[in-house]
């Protein structure tokens, strides 16, 4: 399917999780305190690793999450 460079920004604005997930691929991998979040371009991915204890951490994790603004895991893999 092919967009018009006005149909892609628009796109592209129109849902801000895009945006917030093309800084975390720019950015991958990313490392904070009880998890690293990297990505796989293989499987189109976010593959995130939670330390020990891991219930604190997927804790911080979702925290993290809310506050950047992301609302939906359908890209993330959670690997506890």
């Amino acid at each position: 399917m092919d967009f018009s460079e006005e149909e892609a920004i628009q796109r592209y604005t129109g849902n801000p999780q895009m945006g917030i997930e093309a800084n975390l691929r720019l950015n991958a991998p990313i490392r904070h305190e009880g998890f690293t979040i990297d990505f796989s371009y293989e499987t189109g991915l976010f593959i995130v690793k939670f330390d020990k204890p891991t219930e604190e951490s997927s804790a911080k994790f979702e925290k993290w999450f809310a506050e950047n603004g992301l609302k939906d895991k359908a890209n993330f893999l959670l690997s506890l």
